[in-house]
Protein backbone atom coordinates (compact mmCIF):
# COMPACT_ATOMS: atom_id res chain seq x y z
CA UNK A 1 0.00 0.00 0.00
CA UNK A 2 1.24 3.49 -0.79
CA UNK A 3 2.73 5.77 1.84
CA UNK A 4 -0.03 8.25 1.11
CA UNK A 5 -2.59 5.84 2.55
CA UNK A 6 -0.42 4.80 5.46
CA UNK A 7 -0.29 6.40 8.90
CA UNK A 8 2.81 8.46 8.14
CA UNK A 9 3.48 11.99 9.37
CA UNK A 10 1.03 13.25 6.76
CA UNK A 11 -1.40 10.35 6.88
CA UNK A 12 -4.31 9.44 9.14
CA UNK A 13 -3.61 8.14 12.63
CA UNK A 14 -7.03 8.18 14.31
CA UNK A 15 -10.42 6.52 13.87
CA UNK A 16 -13.27 8.92 14.64
CA UNK A 17 -16.51 7.10 15.45
CA UNK A 18 -19.98 8.62 15.85
CA UNK A 19 -21.51 6.57 18.66
CA UNK A 20 -25.28 6.32 18.27
CA UNK A 21 -25.78 4.92 21.79
CA UNK A 22 -24.34 7.93 23.62
CA UNK A 23 -24.77 10.49 20.78
CA UNK A 24 -21.10 11.37 21.23
CA UNK A 25 -17.98 11.27 19.10
CA UNK A 26 -15.30 8.80 20.14
CA UNK A 27 -11.78 8.88 18.80
CA UNK A 28 -9.28 6.03 18.80
CA UNK A 29 -5.60 6.84 18.28
CA UNK A 30 -4.13 3.76 16.63
CA UNK A 31 -0.57 3.97 17.92
CA UNK A 32 -1.65 4.90 21.45
CA UNK A 33 -4.38 2.21 21.59
CA UNK A 34 -6.55 4.69 23.46
CA UNK A 35 -10.21 5.76 23.23
CA UNK A 36 -11.26 9.31 24.14
CA UNK A 37 -14.61 11.11 23.98
CA UNK A 38 -14.78 14.43 22.12
CA UNK A 39 -16.48 17.15 24.17
CA UNK A 40 -19.15 17.97 21.58
CA UNK A 41 -21.55 15.21 20.63
CA UNK A 42 -24.33 14.97 18.07
CA UNK A 43 -26.40 17.98 17.10
CA UNK A 44 -30.17 17.67 17.44
CA UNK A 45 -30.34 17.13 13.66
CA UNK A 46 -27.76 14.34 13.83
CA UNK A 47 -29.89 12.65 16.50
CA UNK A 48 -32.95 12.84 14.24
CA UNK A 49 -31.56 12.09 10.76
CA UNK A 50 -29.17 9.56 9.26
CA UNK A 51 -25.87 10.94 8.01
CA UNK A 52 -22.43 10.20 6.64
CA UNK A 53 -19.13 11.79 7.56
CA UNK A 54 -16.00 12.75 5.62
CA UNK A 55 -12.74 14.61 6.09
CA UNK A 56 -10.66 17.07 4.09
CA UNK A 57 -7.29 17.30 5.78
CA UNK A 58 -8.03 18.12 9.42
CA UNK A 59 -11.61 19.24 8.69
CA UNK A 60 -14.39 16.90 9.87
CA UNK A 61 -17.71 17.23 8.02
CA UNK A 62 -21.15 15.62 8.29
CA UNK A 63 -23.76 15.31 5.54
CA UNK A 64 -27.39 14.70 6.48
CA UNK A 65 -30.25 12.93 4.75
CA UNK A 66 -32.24 16.21 4.93
CA UNK A 67 -29.64 18.09 2.78
CA UNK A 68 -28.04 19.80 5.78
CA UNK A 69 -24.26 19.78 6.28
CA UNK A 70 -22.02 20.63 9.24
CA UNK A 71 -18.33 21.13 9.98
CA UNK A 72 -16.75 20.40 13.34
CA UNK A 73 -15.06 23.61 14.47
CA UNK A 74 -12.58 23.95 17.33
CA UNK A 75 -11.69 27.43 18.60
CA UNK A 76 -8.30 28.60 19.87
CA UNK A 77 -9.67 28.44 23.41
CA UNK A 78 -10.23 24.70 23.00
CA UNK A 79 -14.03 24.88 22.81
CA UNK A 80 -15.72 23.16 19.90
CA UNK A 81 -19.02 23.39 18.06
CA UNK A 82 -20.76 22.32 14.86
CA UNK A 83 -20.76 25.01 12.16
CA UNK A 84 -23.70 24.88 9.74
CA UNK A 85 -22.63 24.74 6.09
CA UNK A 86 -24.73 25.48 2.98
CA UNK A 87 -27.31 22.78 2.22
CA UNK A 88 -26.62 20.38 -0.64
CA UNK A 89 -28.33 21.25 -3.91
CA UNK A 90 -29.90 17.79 -4.26
CA UNK A 91 -31.36 15.22 -1.91
CA UNK A 92 -28.95 12.28 -1.83
CA UNK A 93 -30.96 9.94 0.36
CA UNK A 94 -30.56 8.50 3.84
CA UNK A 95 -26.77 8.07 3.81
CA UNK A 96 -25.35 10.39 1.15
CA UNK A 97 -22.46 8.67 -0.70
CA UNK A 98 -19.48 11.00 -0.18
CA UNK A 99 -15.80 11.00 -1.12
CA UNK A 100 -12.99 13.52 -0.68
CA UNK A 101 -10.66 14.45 -3.54
CA UNK A 102 -8.12 17.24 -3.11
CA UNK A 103 -9.95 20.25 -1.57
CA UNK A 104 -13.45 19.01 -2.41
CA UNK A 105 -16.12 16.64 -1.14
CA UNK A 106 -18.08 14.90 -3.89
CA UNK A 107 -21.58 13.51 -3.32
CA UNK A 108 -22.54 11.00 -6.00
CA UNK A 109 -25.98 9.45 -6.53
CA UNK A 110 -27.96 8.49 -3.40
CA UNK A 111 -28.07 6.11 -0.46
CA UNK A 112 -30.63 4.31 1.66
CA UNK A 113 -34.11 3.23 0.65
CA UNK A 114 -35.87 5.17 -2.07
CA UNK A 115 -34.84 7.09 -5.16
CA UNK A 116 -31.74 6.24 -7.12
CA UNK A 117 -30.31 9.33 -8.78
CA UNK A 118 -27.66 10.49 -11.25
CA UNK A 119 -27.03 13.77 -9.42
CA UNK A 120 -23.45 14.71 -8.53
CA UNK A 121 -22.22 17.81 -6.70
CA UNK A 122 -19.08 18.94 -4.95
CA UNK A 123 -18.41 21.06 -1.90
CA UNK A 124 -15.36 23.33 -1.85
CA UNK A 125 -13.88 23.81 1.60
CA UNK A 126 -12.10 27.02 0.61
CA UNK A 127 -15.11 28.58 -1.15
CA UNK A 128 -17.75 27.11 1.21
CA UNK A 129 -20.13 26.42 -1.65
CA UNK A 130 -21.77 23.58 -3.57
CA UNK A 131 -21.47 23.23 -7.34
CA UNK A 132 -23.49 20.81 -9.49
CA UNK A 133 -21.24 18.47 -11.50
CA UNK A 134 -21.54 16.16 -14.49
CA UNK A 135 -24.06 13.42 -13.71
CA UNK A 136 -23.15 9.75 -13.59
CA UNK A 137 -24.32 7.77 -16.62
CA UNK A 138 -26.37 5.24 -14.63
CA UNK A 139 -28.62 6.19 -11.68
CA UNK A 140 -27.35 4.52 -8.49
CA UNK A 141 -27.97 4.18 -4.79
CA UNK A 142 -26.12 2.24 -2.10
CA UNK A 143 -23.03 2.06 -4.29
CA UNK A 144 -19.43 2.36 -3.11
CA UNK A 145 -17.19 5.35 -3.83
CA UNK A 146 -13.44 5.04 -4.21
CA UNK A 147 -10.94 7.84 -4.89
CA UNK A 148 -7.49 7.63 -6.46
CA UNK A 149 -5.12 10.55 -7.08
CA UNK A 150 -7.18 12.04 -9.91
CA UNK A 151 -10.37 10.00 -10.24
CA UNK A 152 -13.57 8.97 -8.46
CA UNK A 153 -15.13 5.55 -8.99
CA UNK A 154 -18.78 4.60 -8.38
CA UNK A 155 -18.87 0.83 -7.84
CA UNK A 156 -21.93 -1.39 -7.99
CA UNK A 157 -25.11 -0.23 -6.25
CA UNK A 158 -28.67 -0.64 -7.41
CA UNK A 159 -31.45 1.07 -9.38
CA UNK A 160 -34.85 0.29 -10.93
CA UNK A 161 -33.26 -2.46 -13.04
CA UNK A 162 -31.74 -4.31 -10.08
CA UNK A 163 -28.30 -4.68 -8.52
CA UNK A 164 -25.35 -3.38 -10.54
CA UNK A 165 -21.89 -4.78 -11.27
CA UNK A 166 -20.57 -1.87 -13.32
CA UNK A 167 -17.81 0.54 -12.27
CA UNK A 168 -18.00 4.15 -13.46
CA UNK A 169 -15.01 6.46 -13.32
CA UNK A 170 -14.80 10.25 -13.30
CA UNK A 171 -11.42 11.75 -14.14
CA UNK A 172 -10.94 15.34 -13.05
CA UNK A 173 -9.04 16.19 -16.24
CA UNK A 174 -11.69 14.83 -18.65
CA UNK A 175 -14.69 15.99 -16.56
CA UNK A 176 -16.88 13.08 -17.63
CA UNK A 177 -18.15 9.77 -16.29
CA UNK A 178 -17.59 6.55 -18.22
CA UNK A 179 -17.86 2.82 -17.58
CA UNK A 180 -14.40 1.42 -16.83
CA UNK A 181 -15.13 -2.16 -15.80
CA UNK A 182 -17.32 -4.61 -13.89
CA UNK A 183 -17.27 -6.57 -10.64
CA UNK A 184 -17.27 -10.36 -10.45
CA UNK A 185 -20.82 -10.18 -9.02
CA UNK A 186 -23.43 -7.41 -8.83
CA UNK A 187 -23.45 -6.01 -5.29
CA UNK A 188 -24.55 -3.03 -3.22
CA UNK A 189 -23.92 -1.56 0.24
CA UNK A 190 -20.22 -2.50 0.20
CA UNK A 191 -17.31 -0.37 1.47
CA UNK A 192 -14.24 0.71 -0.50
CA UNK A 193 -10.78 2.07 0.31
CA UNK A 194 -7.88 2.96 -1.96
CA UNK A 195 -4.10 2.93 -1.88
CA UNK A 196 -2.54 4.47 -4.97
CA UNK A 197 -4.33 2.87 -7.93
CA UNK A 198 -5.48 -0.11 -5.86
CA UNK A 199 -9.11 -0.30 -4.75
CA UNK A 200 -10.11 -2.68 -1.97
CA UNK A 201 -13.82 -3.56 -1.92
CA UNK A 202 -15.32 -5.14 1.18
CA UNK A 203 -18.61 -6.86 2.00
CA UNK A 204 -21.95 -5.78 0.55
CA UNK A 205 -25.14 -7.60 -0.46
CA UNK A 206 -24.79 -10.25 -3.19
CA UNK A 207 -28.06 -11.82 -4.37
CA UNK A 208 -29.70 -10.47 -1.21
CA UNK A 209 -27.19 -12.11 1.14
CA UNK A 210 -24.65 -10.24 3.29
CA UNK A 211 -21.08 -10.93 2.25
CA UNK A 212 -17.67 -10.93 3.93
CA UNK A 213 -15.87 -10.63 0.58
CA UNK A 214 -12.55 -8.81 0.28
CA UNK A 215 -11.58 -7.86 -3.28
CA UNK A 216 -8.54 -6.14 -4.76
CA UNK A 217 -9.34 -4.10 -7.89
CA UNK A 218 -6.40 -2.67 -9.84
CA UNK A 219 -7.10 0.49 -11.81
CA UNK A 220 -7.27 1.42 -14.61
CA UNK A 221 -7.60 -2.18 -15.84
CA UNK A 222 -10.31 -3.02 -13.23
CA UNK A 223 -8.71 -6.46 -12.81
CA UNK A 224 -10.22 -8.12 -9.72
CA UNK A 225 -8.52 -10.56 -7.30
CA UNK A 226 -10.15 -12.17 -4.25
CA UNK A 227 -8.33 -11.77 -0.90
CA UNK A 228 -8.92 -13.43 2.54
CA UNK A 229 -12.53 -12.85 3.63
CA UNK A 230 -13.45 -10.74 6.65
CA UNK A 231 -14.47 -12.51 9.84
CA UNK A 232 -17.92 -10.88 9.81
CA UNK A 233 -20.39 -10.27 6.97
CA UNK A 234 -20.88 -6.51 6.65
CA UNK A 235 -23.13 -4.12 4.77
CA UNK A 236 -23.66 -0.36 5.03
CA UNK A 237 -20.37 0.17 6.83
CA UNK A 238 -17.14 2.10 6.33
CA UNK A 239 -13.52 1.09 5.80
CA UNK A 240 -10.24 2.98 6.18
CA UNK A 241 -6.51 2.50 5.78
CA UNK A 242 -4.31 3.48 8.71
CA UNK A 243 -0.62 2.64 9.06
CA UNK A 244 -0.86 0.23 6.14
CA UNK A 245 -3.72 -1.75 7.68
CA UNK A 246 -7.37 -1.84 6.56
CA UNK A 247 -10.06 -1.24 9.18
CA UNK A 248 -13.66 -2.40 8.58
CA UNK A 249 -15.91 -0.39 10.90
CA UNK A 250 -19.52 -1.12 11.92
CA UNK A 251 -22.36 -2.28 9.69
CA UNK A 252 -26.08 -3.04 9.86
CA UNK A 253 -25.98 -6.80 10.53
CA UNK A 254 -26.22 -6.62 14.33
CA UNK A 255 -22.42 -6.43 14.37
CA UNK A 256 -22.44 -2.63 14.21
CA UNK A 257 -20.40 -2.55 17.41
CA UNK A 258 -17.36 -4.30 15.92
CA UNK A 259 -14.16 -3.31 14.13
CA UNK A 260 -11.83 -5.72 12.39
CA UNK A 261 -8.37 -5.13 10.95
CA UNK A 262 -6.53 -6.64 7.98
CA UNK A 263 -2.76 -6.84 8.32
CA UNK A 264 -1.16 -7.67 4.96
CA UNK A 265 1.96 -9.02 6.67
CA UNK A 266 -0.20 -11.65 8.42
CA UNK A 267 -2.62 -12.00 5.46
CA UNK A 268 -5.62 -12.23 7.78
CA UNK A 269 -8.34 -10.28 9.58
CA UNK A 270 -8.43 -9.83 13.36
CA UNK A 271 -11.15 -8.32 15.55
CA UNK A 272 -10.13 -5.21 17.46
CA UNK A 273 -11.02 -4.49 21.08
CA UNK A 274 -13.36 -1.49 21.21
CA UNK A 275 -15.69 0.21 23.67
CA UNK A 276 -18.30 -2.30 24.83
CA UNK A 277 -21.16 0.20 24.47
CA UNK A 278 -20.24 1.49 21.02
CA UNK A 279 -22.79 1.68 18.19
CA UNK A 280 -21.26 2.98 14.98
CA UNK A 281 -23.57 5.42 13.18
CA UNK A 282 -20.71 6.78 11.05
CA UNK A 283 -16.92 6.75 11.08
CA UNK A 284 -13.98 8.52 9.46
CA UNK A 285 -10.21 8.33 9.62
CA UNK A 286 -8.08 11.45 10.01
CA UNK A 287 -4.82 12.92 11.25
CA UNK A 288 -5.06 14.25 14.81
CA UNK A 289 -1.84 15.61 16.41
Amino acid sequence: MSSKANGTADGPNTLVVFDGNSATIQRFKIQEDDWKSVSNGFTSDMKSWTFTAATIGKALLVFMSNKMAFRFQRSKSGKSCWLRLPDTKFNHGERPPVAALKDNIYVVGSGGVGAHTKNVEKYSLTKNEWVAMEMITVPRRNHSLAVTDDAIYAIGGMNHRGVLATIEGYHISSKKWECVGSLDHPRHSAAAVTSGNDIFLLGGFIKGVRSNDFLHITMPSAACVRLPAMKITRTLFTAWIVDGKIYAVGGDNRQYDSVEVFDASKDKWELMDILATLRVDAAVCMLIP
